[in-house]
């Protein structure tokens, strides 16, 4: 049978927070948001210091992607918060 056994890969959703302009609530708001899309794609944030360098934080959540989710991640996290990774 074709495509037996065969792995489904799946791009992570990659968020970029700027912990210079993170809102206290924004992480339990971005849980509520995942919760609400429960999937496959891992979630990864891209943690964004003062100085500008780059802290890459993986998580056990995976959601599905929609165009919802990533509304709702943008409207949490701003226009230019998130990425999706091939």
């Amino acid at each position: 049978m074709e495509g037996m056994g065969e792995k489904v890969v799946v791009s992570p959703v990659r968020i970029r927070m700027n912990l210079e302009n993170m809102a206290g609530d924004l992480v339990d708001r971005l849980q509520d948001i995942f919760v609400t899309f429960p999937g496959r794609n891992p979630v990864v944030f891209d943690i964004v210091r003062p100085d500008g360098t780059i802290a890459e934080m993986a998580t056990e959540r995976r959601v599905k992607v929609s165009a919802e989710l990533l509304s709702a991640i943008r409207d949490a996290c701003g226009p230019q918060s998130i990425d999706m990774v091939a």
